[in-house]
């Protein structure tokens, strides 16, 4: 491959740990092995892109430290809370082993002594992400004017609240500021104050990832309370902004004439990261912390610190209620093909979340351990060139079935 003509690198390596006693996962020196290939890839992407990669819990460390060798830059590590139903610990009964050894078969004295101990470790519940950058050519803005990468696309992946990007000219009431020609939401409001720091295309992603189980199934929408004041229909809900009545300012208009939201409406597995997050979490509403009230911009010719001067005053967050989950990109798991045996497969969801998080539309990809093709279909469906590379001949017919199917509209 030619030298910086690739924008990404997203891929899901071997781990180094032999997993299910596959011969692929059986590296011999594997920080050096990870230092051979990612050299390769520095040479290919162009300066400034990024590599997105998973590791394992023990050999991640390895992991960075060839990245590291190969010149590759260490941006940051994204934690995915994945599918705890499907991890199983690798850990045996000690007791059971120690009668093995001794031939007894009744529970010996030195078995019940340790009854209950493991051999091995706990049950895994979550992967690293290595987010690594190839050096730019000077500063990141040259960069991107130059090779059009070394930027986050963060409103893309923001994590969504489904709010509809136009409000009806009700909610421009009697007194606000005249609804601009070009209007597009919120943001483009001139004088704004909540809504300059609440964008309508959802929350800034953050390097946390939650995945729902094989078992979870969305069942549709329902309807839950919001606590923002303005409604989508201009009216606006008791009790104002702030807590102190000052309720026209234009905070992020998306409860309907109810004041409730719809959603949607998930039934989860009991091991789903995301049931079990809300449930120790419980209820909670947005509100974007506390700030001085003077620190507000105009409004109408005055100011919201000229309501509560010197005070410390709600910043107005999203205003809406729920569990912890929604603060953060909650990926859906793929449901698997019946011709799909590949061990290690990743949600499409996920695959598509990290791929348009560091390029754009029409820029190529390069998963140089693609196994099953998710990497090619996450490509696909985000509208993204793709370059896939992989030794088993198996898993390539695999991954050239599962991608016709979805050139076709089958995904």
């Amino acid at each position: 491959m030619e030298e910086c003509s690739t924008d990404a690198i997203v891929t899901d390596p071997p781990y180094g740990l032999e997993f299910m006693g596959k011969e692929w996962d059986r590296i011999s020196g594997y920080q050096e092995w990870t230092t051979a290939w990612a050299t390769e890839a520095l040479r290919i992407l162009k300066p400034g892109a990024s590599l997105l990669c998973f590791g394992g819990t023990r050999t991640y460390h390895r992991l960075v430290c060839g990245l590291e060798d190969a010149g590759f830059i260490i941006k940051d590590c994204l934690m995915r809370f994945w599918v705890y139903g499907s991890g199983f610990p690798k850990a045996q009964d000690l007791g059971k082993m120690m009668d093995k050894r001794a031939g007894a078969e009744p529970m010996s004295e030195a078995a019940r002594e340790w009854d209950g101990w493991k051999v091995g470790g706990i049950k895994p519940a979550w992967e690293p992400i290595i987010w690594a950058v190839k050096p730019p050519e000077g500063s990141y803005l040259d960069n991107c004017l130059k090779w059009g990468v070394g930027a986050v696309n963060v409103d893309e992946c923001r994590i969504a609240t489904d709010w509809p990007n136009e409000y009806p000219d009700s909610w421009f009431k009697s007194g606000n500021q005249a609804k601009p020609d070009d209007w597009q939401g919120p943001n483009e409001k001139v004088g704004s104050t909540c809504a300059d720091r609440i964008s309508s295309k959802g929350r800034f992603p953050a390097n946390l990832v939650l995945s729902h189980t094989q078992e979870c199934r969305r069942v549709g929408t329902k309807r839950v309370r919001c606590n923002t004041p303005n409604r989508k229909d201009g009216t606006v809900n008791s009790g104002g902004v702030f807590g102190c009545g000052v309720s026209d300012i234009e905070v992020m208009p998306y409860a309907d004439t109810d004041g409730l939201e719809t959603v949607e409406a998930w039934e989860c597995s009991e091991d789903c990261p995301v049931r079990l997050l809300d449930e120790q979490s419980g209820v909670t509403t947005s509100t974007g912390g506390k700030g001085l009230a003077s620190q507000y911009p105009s409004y109408n010719g005055s100011t919201v610190g000229n309501y509560l001067t010197g005070k410390r005053a709600n910043m107005g967050g999203l205003g809406d209620i729920g569990g912890a989950s929604r603060f953060f990109y909650c990926a859906k798991a793929t449901d698997r093909d019946p011709y799909n045996d590949h061990p290690t497969l990743k949600p499409t969801d996920l695959m598509k979340w990290l791929v348009r998080l560091v390029t754009r539309e029409g820029q190529i990809v390069l998963d140089p351990f693609a196994g099953s093709g998710t990497t090619g279909i996450a490509c696909v469906q985000s509208g993204r060139e793709y370059i896939l590379v992989e030794q088993d001949e198996h898993y390539c017919e695999i991954a050239e079935r599962r991608l016709s199917e979805c050139q076709m509209g089958m995904f």
